[in-house]
């Protein structure tokens, strides 16, 4: 994992631009709905993964709440560029909103809530580490992914 990286301005966001795969369309070509969690989900993990907090919070936040609106559809091929940014750091919860688009167009938008929680499942507050990252990364785009996979 990566050490927490210094922090920046504001809340933090990642934008991420990659493809729709085949595997994420249906017949018709178009996106499968699950196909917008798991590019959110990529830019949370590269989030985290820049922010150097991956450590404490893979595998203890778990959704609470997940929404989303589908604007548009996708097509196999489109570029999606997600951006994520952290909306509010609570006691023990992080809410982020996110947004999908194909060059100019928003295709969908949503929000995510998530709990922090320790070894036996109950909610925790916030490690002062995370809540620093999350409240003051400021951008964390930047180019290539930092994510190890191992």
């Amino acid at each position: 994992m990566n050490p927490p990286k210094a922090l920046g301005d504001g809340l933090a966001t990642i934008r991420l631009s990659r493809p729709l795969e085949w595997m994420d369309t249906d017949a018709a070509k178009m996106w499968h709905y699950t196909a917008a969690f798991r590019h959110v989900e990529f830019a949370e993990l590269e989030l985290h993964a820049r922010l150097g907090i991956a450590e404490h919070t893979f595998g203890r936040t778990p959704r609470v709440n997940v929404t989303a609106d589908f604007l548009a559809p996708a097509r196999f091929g489109d570029v999606l560029t997600t951006t994520l940014q952290v909306a509010q750091v609570g006691r023990s919860s992080i809410t982020c909103t996110w947004t999908l688009a194909t060059g100019e167009e928003t295709v969908a938008t949503g929000k995510i809530v998530a709990a922090m929680i320790g070894p036996n499942g109950q909610t925790i507050t916030i490690p002062d580490v995370v809540r620093a990252a999350l409240e003051h990364g400021g951008d964390a785009s930047g180019s290539g992914a930092s994510w190890e996979r191992g």
